[in-house]
């Protein structure tokens, strides 16, 4: 088979681990946000994986969990 089109660095989903390095958070706060629904995540079997664009939508407040007041 060739090589995949997803280098390391540019795979489409992280680990709660990845994630955390990628936010600069911890992995028990990363995993609290996933939890708690604010960090959308997906189930592939038995793996947790975020999708690369969740971590955009948790920064940019578009996770429809942002809180006013």
């Amino acid at each position: 088979m060739g090589k995949s089109n997803y280098a390391k660095g540019n795979a489409m989903t992280l680990t709660i681990g990845q994630a955390a390095r990628e936010l600069g958070l911890s992995d028990y706060l990363t995993e609290k946000l996933v939890r708690e629904g604010k960090l959308r995540s997906v189930r592939l079997g038995r793996l947790r994986r975020i999708p690369r664009a969740a971590l955009t939508e948790l920064l940019e407040g578009n996770n429809g969990s942002e809180r006013s007041g």
